[in-house]
């Protein structure tokens, strides 16, 4: 199993790595010329990574190419999570006038969304996030287990067996051991239950049938392994990404649902701004989010999240406010 720290060390991230690592050095650059690490929009700045924000407000931050997903960076014995808002901001914004210079609300909600999970998932154990918010994981599963599915015309037998594979794979995400502990596979089984109609017996051998999850190429290899279909011969991570590619859509669409497969902080901001922001409202993720929140699930996992927002803000003026917004 392996914890993704950051959108970058996923698979789909690291395609970019070369360009990564030219935009590091010059936000190291920027730092040194500008002190561009001090612009913190109020998240909590206690944890061993610091948040910043790029606005674009300062001359060296010209030499940054605008990057996607919120980075991990370490500089001068500081660790920081660096987050470019340029696309979303107008120019000249400064922190003290950012509430009036937005340009797209919607998308700066959900990249402040990911600054602010990806935070708290470097900075706390990773089963924060899970605990907090369970729906996000039947979301997942239940999400990409009927889109398979339906594409391959599966039958409701094969369907299950794939629901319960992604219920363990989404839930791997959050261990970094090499193997599943006895607590571990209890825990995955109780989980897995609540969203497959597999009896928990049969959810333990299929769980043991599994040799590794540490990305979506071993989830796609254990799917074809362990579901007897011929339709899932050519099944790999190129079929999935296709078949997933257009459940959301905004800017980066394609790019963020396919980091968010491997990236948990991303999901968690997919889900919750598919809940909260209609301007999404005729995606495919939030009539998924929207059905599997009939039960009052959605308003548990939106409560969580409006309650680790002011639990992590420094204070609580309207620049702290606009991450909680909902958009009608």
């Amino acid at each position: 199993m392996t914890i993704y720290k950051d959108a970058y060390q996923t698979t789909t991230g690291k395609m970019y790595s070369s360009s990564i690592n030219k935009i590091e050095r010059n936000i190291k650059e920027a730092i040194i010329k500008d002190g561009v690490n001090r612009i913190k929009l109020n998240l909590n700045n206690s944890g061993n990574y610091k948040p910043f924000f790029i606005l674009g407000n300062n001359p060296s931050e010209s030499n940054i190419e605008i990057f996607s997903h919120p980075l991990l960076l370490s500089y001068q014995n500081e660790n920081y999570i660096c987050t470019d808002l340029r696309p979303y901001v107008k120019k000249d914004t400064t922190p003290e006038n950012i509430e009036n210079n937005i340009r797209n609300l919607s998308e700066y909600n959900f990249c402040k969304s990911r600054a602010l999970l990806n935070l708290i998932w470097v900075n706390e154990n990773p089963s924060t996030l899970r605990n907090l918010f369970s729906f996000a994981g039947t979301v997942f599963t239940v999400w990409i287990s009927e889109t398979i599915s339906k594409t391959l015309n599966l039958d409701p037998n094969q369907k299950s067996i794939i629901a319960a594979i992604t219920s363990f794979y989404y839930q791997s995400l959050f261990f970094d051991n090499s193997s599943f502990t006895e607590e571990q596979k209890m825990l995955m089984v109780k989980n897995a239950t609540k969203v497959t109609n597999i009896p928990s017996n049969n959810l333990f051998s299929l769980l043991d049938k599994i040799e590794k999850l540490d990305n979506l190429n071993d989830y796609c290899s254990t799917v074809v392994k362990l579901v007897d279909s011929v339709r899932l011969e050519k099944f790999n991570l190129a079929m999935l990404l296709t078949i997933i590619s257009t459940s959301w859509y905004g800017t980066n669409s394609k790019e963020n649902i396919s980091v968010a497969l491997e990236h948990p902080p991303t999901w968690i901001a997919i889900v919750y701004t598919a809940l909260t922001d209609r301007t999404y409202r005729n995606s495919t993720l939030t009539r998924f989010c929207e059905n599997l929140a009939k039960k009052g699930s959605g308003e548990e996992f939106t409560k969580n999240y409006l309650s680790l927002v002011n639990d992590n803000i420094t204070n609580n003026n309207e620049n702290s406010k606009l991450i909680l917004n909902r958009i009608d």
